[in-house]
């Protein structure tokens, strides 16, 4: 989790000079990926969602940040 949220912030930190939809756009064109790591981040096997502590808090800082992204963006990896 702390690998994702600084990677977050050196994002942002780098796109200061940038509008907040040039940012979104750039934050928007990198491949998200994660493995299974439960409680972190896992695949619900009922429904086959993405989902974990990890991945809530992304999909929160996506959503205050104005980036479309949702869980199915995300790629889980073995």
């Amino acid at each position: 989790m702390k690998k994702i949220v600084a990677l977050i912030l050196l994002l942002c930190g780098a796109a200061t000079a940038q509008t907040a939809e040039e940012a979104a756009r750039q934050i928007e064109s990198i491949q998200w990926m994660t493995e299974e790591y439960p409680p972190y981040n896992y695949t619900d096997e009922e429904d086959g969602q993405l989902k974990g502590i990890t991945v809530d808090i992304l999909m929160e800082m996506f959503q205050k940040a104005g980036v479309k992204l949702t869980r199915k963006d995300l790629k889980v990896l073995p």
